[in-house]
């Protein structure tokens, strides 16, 4: 099967099967038995019985790769345990498609038929998308916080000609609770749910909105999700609910909450702060918060740094923590915080050390084309400008 180019397209609906393809239709709605997995099938594809005994013989019992050639007579090599794009029911051979349009499955197994070695199939277990798991009763709530090129891992399988394979996908593991999960780039498939016995579950704990509950959706670019980073709270929000709450504090100036900002980490302590034996604080800790970033001077703490480095360091130090970003759907989190961390430990009766000030050197360097494109900023427009609002966390009063 020629690889197809991918532009932009309409979500693709799923019509009858085109049987050239020897594709069987994902049964998402359609309970299988043992009866339907080993019936003969009048497109020729082997029955799940058939692929068995064509792996149990010898001559192909280490097969474990093919070869596919695209329209360009590229080769794409794939093995067991790779992720696939497999071409959709009804896709045209002569249009163009995005990434997130084709079915996306990982190879379980590979196998060849004996009587002619030029047939080769693969047993793919799917990773349905959103659009897939419409239909599974119980499952539709699901698909509110789905983005285009998330997936759900399933426990569905089928056996494939490895001729409607289209290329390798690349799908990673997406944990939304986790401030140091690694990048998912955009347009990259990533998975956060499971799919299993006709039902879904989260494959880690998910973040909710401290105000509407709704999960994260990282293809509502203009609907982005604050954090706020106290210790004592850690709460994601979404901008519009922010700004239905009028979640608005005692920051009158921009520069007095992009200090607050600055100061917000999950192990700093404003000096005021303080706790008595039982847990309880003498003071709230957004108040010293407060009152501590209308005071807050810099003075020599990044002397040792040049202009330039300094001002980009407390610059992203200053950023609310979004997501999504132009870098990708995990947002800023793990930057933003790590900037402020340098900056709280510089500032700190021991400094930083001459190791630490290096490592800062070859972090800010890292980083330097990032923040060059703006890549560690809301890709929306309310959340960009340089006026932001000066939103608080509704749970602890903390800038976000």
């Amino acid at each position: 099967m020629a690889r197809l180019n991918r532009p932009a397209s309409s979500e693709h609906a799923m019509p009858k099967r085109k049987s050239r393809l020897t594709l069987p239709r994902k049964r998402s709605s359609v309970q299988r038995t043992e009866k339907s997995e080993n019936a003969s099938r009048k497109d020729g594809t082997p029955t799940f019985e058939d692929f068995e005994k064509f792996r149990r013989l010898r001559k192909i019992v280490d097969y474990d790769h093919d070869t596919v050639k695209d329209k360009g007579k590229m080769e794409h090599v794939f093995r067991v345990g790779d992720y696939v794009m497999v071409v959709a029911e009804g896709m045209d051979p002569k249009k163009t498609y995005h990434d997130w349009e084709y079915w996306v499955a990982k190879i379980m197994a590979l196998a060849c038929n004996p009587a002619k070695q030029t047939e080769t199939y693969a047993r793919l277990r799917w990773l349905w998308s959103g659009y897939d798991i419409r239909s599974v009763p119980h499952c539709d709530s699901v698909v509110d916080h789905f983005g285009r090129y998330e997936r759900c891992l399933s426990d569905d399988e089928d056996i494939a000609d490895t001729a409607c394979i289209n290329g390798s996908a690349h799908v990673m593991t997406y944990n939304d609770a986790n401030l140091a999960q690694a990048p998912i780039p955009r347009e990259t498939f990533y998975m956060r749910e499971c799919y299993k016995k006709r039902h879904t579950s989260p494959l880690f704990v998910p973040t909710r909105c401290g105000l509407c509950d709704g999960q994260y959706n990282p293809d509502e670019l203009e609907n982005p999700m604050h954090y706020c980073p106290q210790a004592t709270c850690g709460t994601w929000y979404h901008y519009d609910c922010l700004a239905q709450a009028s979640a608005v504090g005692e920051y009158d100036t921009e520069q007095h909450h992009s200090c607050g900002l600055l100061l917000s980490t999950p192990d700093h302590r404003p000096p005021s702060y303080s706790r008595k034996k039982k847990g309880r604080s003498s003071a709230k800790p957004a108040d010293s918060l407060l009152q501590e970033a209308a005071t807050l001077k810099l003075g020599s703490a990044l002397s040792f740094m040049e202009a330039q480095a300094r001002n980009d360091l407390v610059e992203l130090a200053q950023q609310q923590i979004v997501r999504p970003t132009k870098d990708g759907i995990v947002g800023n989190a793990a930057h933003v915080l790590k900037a402020r961390s340098w900056i709280n430990q510089a500032r700190s009766s021991s400094g930083l050390s001459v190791k630490q000030k290096k490592e800062l050197e070859r972090w800010l360097d890292e980083l330097e084309e990032a923040m060059i494109d703006n890549e560690l900023i809301s890709l929306s427009s309310k959340s960009r400008s340089p006026k932001h609002e000066l939103w608080i966390c509704v749970n602890c009063g903390g800038p976000v």
